[in-house]
């Protein structure tokens, strides 16, 4: 690993290059990369310390910079500030379908965590779940249509 094989591929991240085509690009499999960024993690110092602290940095500048540029779009695009409230608070603001997904994953962490949950039990939870987006189905139903007779639709 090089110095100019660390910058290069900083900068592809930071630019927004998935890993399997940054690597590619260096000349690097995508394995080896892992393996660097799994040492530099497990590392107090070295080499790969710093490169997996490199890597993390390009990867927090391209986050901030996007974040920054959504934010700036919402100024003058509503759609700019409800693509980062679904994704930032999906609870509250995602889509319905967007919503289940996430609750499917975070019941999945859940269960394994635990790895207690019983099949009824599951089967209550998993009810309980769909009450509550059938709710609010059901509520942005009523809306939609209160909001049609309202305009004269």
């Amino acid at each position: 690993m090089t110095n100019e094989l660390k910058k290069e591929l900083c900068n592809l991240i930071r630019a927004g290059t998935p890993y399997e085509h940054a690597t590619r690009a260096v000349g690097i499999s995508t394995t080896t990369f892992h393996r660097w960024l799994k040492d530099g993690e497990k590392a107090k110092s070295g080499k790969y310390r710093v490169f997996w602290e490199a890597i993390k940095k390009a990867e927090g500048k391209r986050v901030a910079e996007a974040l920054n540029n959504i934010r700036l779009a919402g100024k003058k695009s509503w759609q700019a500030d409800a693509w980062f409230l679904e994704r930032r608070y999906p609870e509250q603001f995602a889509k319905i379908d967007d919503k289940l997904k996430a609750e499917e994953i975070r019941l999945e962490r859940e269960k394994r965590r635990k790895n207690e949950m019983s099949d009824e039990e599951l089967l209550v939870y998993l009810k309980g779940v769909v009450d509550k987006l059938e709710k609010k189905v059901s509520k942005k139903t009523k809306k939609g249509k209160n909001d049609q007779i309202s305009k004269g639709a």
